[in-house]
């Protein structure tokens, strides 16, 4: 059956498994010495055997899911569907958190895939991996339309307002039975990284010290697995590339932020090697190089309509992006 990703997986393996039931059948008649019409009979119900074995093995999958916190890859992919009511609320109520995820989403599988780990997780984690802050959405700059509420708050609070989201997450996902491997993630994509923002800014108001610098780091776990490391790492990648200006800034920007997480110890509990660490470098400069592409420069067009005569005011003057 595997891969089973889509519907047509289980009609290959149907078709596998009658032609190969047909094969055995007539062998066996052939050396017997069966009627054509018997055999023709016996044909019938190896098909039937077929089908049927295919529907217990789909049942199966679903009991051994449950009882020893297995997840196949159709789970996970039905939970990356945008019909999934946490990811459809996150869209809702959290669009800048959601859009972050996707992104996100798209770094992890291709690194993933590169490295023969298991993109469908990667995939399935990165999307949920925020979800801790429908909470408090308006709390995270993606999700702001005006001013900072942070502005405001001492970068004591904020720092721990941050760092809950993670908390969050977990809660949320364990009231929605979400599977293990997922809050795994969850739990893992920020390690135990130091909030540098807030940190940076008690500092400058006297309310932290170096030694307290602990305080403003979130609780972990560090990375695990080979999945978990790659969602660490594309989270900080997407996010730090988006106020990139040109996209030859973006190969330093990620080296720099795989090797600081490196050095910062966080990818000492996984098994990623450091040629991996490289693959999965190259393949997030690529993506994001991707998407962040420059596009041609357009003349502005004047829309009036009369051709050479001066505008009344600049507020009739309009410049048409195609982008």
């Amino acid at each position: 059956v595997n891969p089973m990703k889509k519907r047509s997986d289980l009609f290959r393996a149907l078709t596998v498994q009658v032609a190969a039931h047909a094969i055995v059948v007539s062998g066996a008649s052939m050396l017997l010495s069966h009627p054509a019409l018997e055999t023709m009979q016996r044909l019938g119900w190896a098909s039937f055997a077929a089908v049927g074995a295919l529907g217990i093995f789909w049942i199966s999958v679903a009991v051994f899911e449950k009882g020893f916190g297995i997840v196949s890859d159709g789970t996970l992919l039905e939970l990356c569907s945008p019909d999934s009511k946490l990811i459809h609320e996150l869209n809702l109520r959290a669009p800048g958190t959601y859009a972050h995820s996707v992104g996100v989403g798209n770094l992890a599988e291709n690194a993933a895939r590169d490295i023969h780990a298991n993109a469908v997780l990667c995939r399935a984690m990165a999307y949920y991996h925020d979800i801790g802050k429908l909470t408090r959405p308006s709390y995270f700059v993606e999700n702001q339309a005006g001013a900072n509420v942070h502005d405001d708050m001492s970068p004591v609070l904020s720092a721990k307002v941050v760092s809950a989201h993670v908390k969050d997450g977990v809660e949320l996902a364990r009231s929605n039975k979400l599977p293990q491997a997922v809050i795994d993630g969850i739990q893992q994509h920020h390690g135990t990284t130091l909030i540098k923002y807030f940190y940076s800014r008690a500092l400058d108001q006297g309310l932290a010290t170096e030694e307290s610098e602990e305080e403003f780091r979130y609780a972990g776990p560090k990375p695990q697995t080979k999945e978990t490391a790659i969602l660490h790492l594309a989270d900080m990648a997407e996010a730090a590339c988006r106020t990139v200006a040109s996209s030859k800034d973006i190969a330093p920007i990620v080296h720099d932020l795989i090797e600081g997480s490196r050095a910062d110890g966080q990818l000492d509990e996984c098994d990623l090697t450091f040629r991996e660490l490289q693959i999965i470098e190259a393949s997030f400069v690529h993506s994001l190089s991707a998407v962040r592409h420059e596009r041609v420069a357009y003349p502005d067009q004047e829309v009036s309509d009369h051709a050479g005569t001066e505008p009344a005011d600049n507020s009739s003057e309009q410049v048409i992006n195609p982008s």
